[in-house]
């Protein structure tokens, strides 16, 4: 095994951005956002939380304002990770390689959770627009609670995989001084075969014109089969009849005639029947 630890990385090797872009991006546009996100979320729950202003929606919405403040802090560390007094400090780059996954796979439960309650918000909205008794009713004291706790149980679920999603390498280099890591995909495999197989049978079978037109296309291709199979079964017995008709059949001897063999006859034996005046000609 080689031993790494004699050997130093340059500061151009141990920059953790992608491309220029990407770099610009997370050193001078995503600070804003996400400073000027925080600030605002944190004025919309000082206002949500009032008791004059509970309601089921601005409930949502508040659970809302939550996430997205923990989506916005935990993408500091990112950010942080381009500027140069933490890109080479060791002790931060020991934090980030060791966490960097768990902290993407909360980020995306926290949007995952600001989505549905979106969602909810919408709903509520549109079944009091439908029923407008149901948007003067109040729920059990239960319900509420439990609504939120399914939203974030069941996006914690969906996106609890991530932790494990890829396996980070950290190794140490020039004296145990520098960290360089490297992530790879655990299962990437096997989770774009089990997204795939979901997406048919979650959108795909359960569309009803889409089912009929499978079963349809089904029994076509199977009927075609049976026929091709039917059709060579029967044009099979129909050469094996006629193989079996001939040679029962005894066979005939066929009679050649020969090519008559010619005569080479002189001059004399020609014209000896005109000479004795008689009109005949020689035989062949």
């Amino acid at each position: 095994m080689a031993n790494f630890s004699q050997v130093c990385l340059t500061e151009q090797q141990q920059m953790m951005y992608g491309t220029p872009l990407e770099y610009n991006l997370q050193r001078y546009v995503y600070p804003a956002i996400a400073v000027f996100g925080i600030l605002g979320n944190g004025l919309n729950l000082t206002v949500l939380l009032n008791r004059s202003m509970r309601s089921r929606a601005n409930t949502f919405l508040a659970v809302l304002a939550f996430a997205d403040i923990i989506f916005l802090s935990l993408l500091f560390p990112n950010i942080l990770a381009n500027y140069s007094f933490f890109t080479f400090n060791y002790y931060f780059r020991y934090f980030y390689f060791h966490t960097k996954v768990h902290l993407l796979s909360l980020a995306n439960w926290c949007s995952a959770v600001a989505i549905w309650c979106v969602i909810a918000v919408c709903s509520d909205r549109l079944v009091g627009i439908r029923d407008p008794l149901y948007a003067r009713a109040s729920w059990d004291w239960w319900k509420l609670p439990a609504v939120i706790f399914s939203i974030v149980t069941v996006a914690g679920v969906l996106t609890f995989y991530q932790h494990f999603e890829y396996y980070c390498l950290v190794r140490s280099y020039c004296h145990e001084t520098q960290l360089y890591s490297r992530c790879l995909p655990v299962y990437s495999d096997t989770l774009v075969i089990c997204g795939k197989a979901s997406n048919f049978i979650l959108f795909c079978l359960g569309s009803r014109h889409f089912r009929l037109r499978l079963i349809a296309l089904t029994q076509r291709k199977v009927h075609r089969r049976i026929e091709s199979l039917t059709g060579n079964l029967f044009k099979n017995s129909i050469n094996r009849s006629i193989v079996d008709r001939r040679q029962s059949c005894p066979t005939k001897k066929s009679s050649v005639v020969g090519q008559p063999q010619p005569r080479h006859l002189s001059t004399a034996d020609i014209f000896h029947p005109l000479i004795k005046g008689r009109r005949e000609f020689p035989t062949y």
